[in-house]
């Protein structure tokens, strides 16, 4: 059986071609898990090594932590605003 296919506005003759039989459609995976260890109880900032930031804006930066909510955080030793 030959097929014909038209690529880019030529066309193409494929001999040889096999018949497909016809197949039964498989239903997907409705059952997925998904488990995960307990959050801490003591926070854990997974922050990472190098941050990057552009001069002459501010730097906003949200804390990336894990523990059990509410987490609350502080910071001290940093400028004041607007300077630099």
């Amino acid at each position: 059986m030959a097929k014909l296919s038209h690529v880019l506005g030529a066309t193409v003759v494929m001999v040889g071609w096999p018949a497909a039989a016809p197949r039964t459609a498989q239903a997907a995976q409705t059952n997925i898990s998904i488990s995960m260890a307990p959050a801490p109880s003591k926070p854990r900032i997974q922050a990472p090594s190098i941050v990057g930031a552009t001069p002459a804006t501010p730097f906003l930066y949200a804390i990336p932590a894990t523990g059990q909510a509410p987490l609350a955080f502080t910071a001290s030793g940093l400028p004041a605003a607007g300077c630099g």
